[in-house]
């Protein structure tokens, strides 16, 4: 089978080095603050750790993650979470090498350029490819396995890479199938056969790390429930691609409705691609990261516009990062999403602030705790627990049967991470003085303090309430 030639970003080297440096100076100097904003980074460095110490496993959470688990383990053998942020800063890399190439193959170079760093610059990548997740290197080995089949390299590299992928993350699954259609398309010979062995490859290759799961938890797994949350759905959208986005969008279908549809001739792999990752994200709405391999497709498609649409789109993007309007509010006691615009800062800028501010914080209640000479039960919500799920024999012992809660040792200051089945505060907590810490880093976690309250009250416990903005004051004793 005759394949395309190599690399084309290999001609714009120029262009390449100052992407290099844009895109490594814009993160490394938020690789060394923890494993991320996100909980799940800091499982996932328990789950490998834990590995690497004892030989065995035990999932980050279902179904298992048993590649960036055992990646996780190893690199934290070597260094801290500065390693492991930097693997998923450098799958992200690749990861716009990739795209640069498939948008030059049937584009011009600035398009490509460009667009990679929108990606760069995009808030759920950028947030993907800092911390100790597993998107990353799904999305790249997804992508590689993908360029590969679009470039016509033998269909056994795309197969074993789209294996690598599902190693990594369970979801990349959903490239197999699409990519068992272009096998199909590609082979001149024996086409059936061949989709046939694809598949066959990449099931093999991707369930290798999770046969031992399944033969020892066979007769316990149940499939998560299957919630349809409608009326969140169009909210994360919007969060994720941000106000300038869907303005710019309207603006361009309404100005150039003629150009819109040829974006999508010859790309019906890409339309499938992106219908079927919107299908975990209906599933779990709350998770923005779902949509993350959606991102660079959609920029394909985007770059096949008229230069003027495609200009207005990129900005749009880009300028979400920076600069947004948001129109979130959390309604206690019921948790719904209410309209309140508001002009601030950028959905990057924003998350910079969040890591900086949930290690910086975490070190301050620490030091807060070693001062305190009463017992304290303080309640830490998620955004600002994480470090709390990583063992550090220095600081802390376990507390009783509950694996949210720890002691500070030398302390009397027990830290309970929140969410906390309400039954525990009754059993542990009822001759502890209570503090409650609002929600800082993930807001939709606000509510769980509300169900806390309730139980509180319900019983007469007296408790000390501090809203977020008076966090600091009062860890300082003002």
């Amino acid at each position: 089978m005759k394949t395309s030639d190599g690399l084309k970003i290999k001609r714009d080297w120029k262009k390449l080095l100052l992407f290099f440096a844009f895109y490594w100076l814009i993160r490394l100097p938020i690789l060394p603050l923890g494993f991320g904003v996100d909980g799940d980074a800091w499982r996932i460095a328990k789950a490998g750790m834990r590995w690497i110490a004892t030989g065995k496993y035990y999932m980050s959470r279902y179904p298992g993650y048993p590649l960036t688990e055992l990646f996780a383990g190893i690199s934290l053998v070597v260094d801290g979470a500065f390693l492991t942020n930097f693997l998923s800063a450098l799958w992200g890399f690749l990861i716009c090498i990739i795209l640069w190439d498939i948008i030059s193959e049937k584009t011009d170079s600035v398009k490509a350029f460009v667009s990679v760093i929108v990606l760069s610059i995009f808030p759920i990548f950028y947030s993907a490819t800092t911390e100790s997740m597993d998107y990353a290197p799904a999305l790249f080995w997804s992508l590689l396995a993908f360029w590969m089949s679009r470039r016509k390299y033998p269909y056994w590299l795309s197969a074993i890479s789209c294996g690598i992928a599902i190693e990594f993350r369970f979801t990349s699954i959903l490239f197999m199938p699409i990519l068992a259609f272009m096998t199909y398309k590609n082979e001149k010979k024996k086409k059936l056969l061949k989709t046939l062995i694809y598949i066959s490859i990449a099931t093999i290759s991707g369930g290798a790390g999770y046969y031992r799961l399944i033969a020892r938890f066979q007769s316990s797994i149940k499939t998560p429930a299957f919630i349809w949350e409608y009326s969140h759905i169009p909210y994360y959208i919007f969060v994720v691609f941000g106000f300038w986005f869907f303005i710019a969008a309207i603006f361009v279908i309404v100005k150039y409705k003629s150009n819109i549809f040829k974006i999508f001739k010859g790309e019906v792999e890409i339309v499938m691609l992106i219908v079927l990752f919107l299908m975990p994200f209906f599933k779990f709405p709350l998770d923005k990261g779902y949509l993350l391999p959606i991102i660079p497709f959609l920029l394909i498609l985007f770059a096949k516009l008229d230069k003027k649409s495609w200009i207005i789109l990129m900005c749009s993007l880009g300028l979400n990062s920076f600069f947004s309007v948001d129109v979130k509010g959390v309604k206690i006691p019921e948790e719904k999403i209410y309209f309140h615009p508001s002009i601030g800062e950028g959905e990057l800028i924003k998350y910079v602030a969040k890591r900086k501010f949930q290690i910086s914080t975490f070190e301050e209640l620490k030091m807060w705790a070693r001062h305190q000479k009463n017992r304290i039960a303080l309640f830490i919500p998620s955004g600002i627990n994480e470090p709390m799920l990583v063992p550090d024999d220095d600081f802390y012992q376990s507390f009783r049967d509950c694996s949210r809660c720890k002691v500070l040792k030398g302390t009397n200051v027990v830290f309970v991470g929140v969410p906390l089945p309400k039954k525990m505060i009754l059993k542990y907590f009822k001759s502890y003085k209570i503090i409650l810490l609002e929600g800082i880093v993930r807001d939709e976690y606000v509510a769980f303090n509300y169900d806390i309250i309730n139980e509180l009250e319900r019983n007469r416990i007296s408790y000390v309430y501090i809203p977020k903005n008076k966090i600091s004051s009062f860890l300082r004793g003002n």
